[in-house]
């Protein structure tokens, strides 16, 4: 019985000093921003204009759908106040889908991505242009 007893601490014991040897990763955290239509976001000395929602294909709430959807919105990259490219993002609800804008520096590198769009189209109304929301984040 003794044995059985002395077998059992062990056990314990040694559960104990596994718990004690996990890692965590601490990640760093990302910057997301809202961008509303027509409205800039400045990092570091890049800056994201939201220009326009090119199309808004996503299946409305109340709706069953066959297919998600996409929407593709259309920003302009700037530095030093001049555009250095215009790109199309594309949401959708499948992330290997997204278009991120790689910015390269010396001093550093980051990704830039779009990660919705907002607000989510529902069937009984449609969304002015000017109402759209470009949540974007920052990946370094």
């Amino acid at each position: 019985m003794k044995l059985f007893y002395f077998a059992l601490i062990l056990c314990f014991s040694a559960s104990v000093k596994a718990q004690d040897s996990i890692a965590i990763a601490v990640k760093a955290p990302k910057i997301v921003t809202n961008l509303k239509s027509g409205k800039a976001f400045s990092y570091e000395d890049v800056e994201v204009k939201f220009i326009k929602v090119i199309s808004d294909s996503r299946c409305p709430k109340d709706v069953t759908c066959v297919w998600a959807g996409k929407a593709e919105v259309l920003v302009s990259i700037l530095k030093q106040g001049k555009v250095l490219e215009q790109k199309t993002i594309t949401i959708t609800p499948y992330a290997n889908l997204k278009n991120p804008i790689v910015v390269d520096q010396s001093s550093a590198k980051y990704l830039i991505e779009g990660v919705d769009l907002l607000p989510y189209p529902v069937s009984t109304s449609k969304t002015k242009p000017e109402d759209y929301v470009l949540q974007l984040q920052v990946l370094e």
